[in-house]
């Protein structure tokens, strides 16, 4: 008789996100801390700057960066840890990196730059890492 395939564990969503997101949230904290994004930003803030949009370009305030991806962060987990399908976790993790990183020009038109650098690496961690979850959980009823 084949060994059946083991039997992939209960899934605890609410658990697994509000994790997920802390850990996200602790990712970028600690890489906006020690500095590995500030050179991206900086670039960022250069490549706006060159593009030629008329006024200028200024940074943004950080809190609007970091409240943007908290927000991103906790309901894209919560959302992709209750939703059934792969294809469909896929698509919403996509359409959401997308969204966050359109973010991007949309401010430049403003005539500000965001220093989105952390933000973004926590949103995208906590995308893979809800994908991740939920591919090795069962699905939620």
């Amino acid at each position: 008789m084949p060994n059946a395939a083991p039997k992939k564990p209960d899934p605890h969503p609410g658990v697994a996100a509000a994790a997920i997101s802390l850990m996200a949230m602790a990712v970028a904290g600690v890489l906006e801390l020690i500095g590995l994004t500030s050179a991206w930003d900086r670039a960022l803030l250069e490549r706006m700057k060159s593009v030629g949009l008329e006024g200028g370009v200024a940074p943004l305030e950080a809190w609007i960066g970091w409240l943007w991806a908290a927000v991103v962060i906790v309901l894209s987990t919560w959302v992709l840890l209750h939703v059934r399908g792969g294809w469909r976790r896929w698509v919403l993790a996509v359409s959401m990196a997308v969204v966050s990183l359109a973010w991007i020009p949309v401010m430049a038109l403003c005539g500000r730059v965001p220093m989105l650098s952390a933000p973004a690496v926590g949103v995208l961690w906590a995308l893979g890492g809800s994908l991740v979850y939920a591919a090795r959980h069962r699905e939620p009823k």
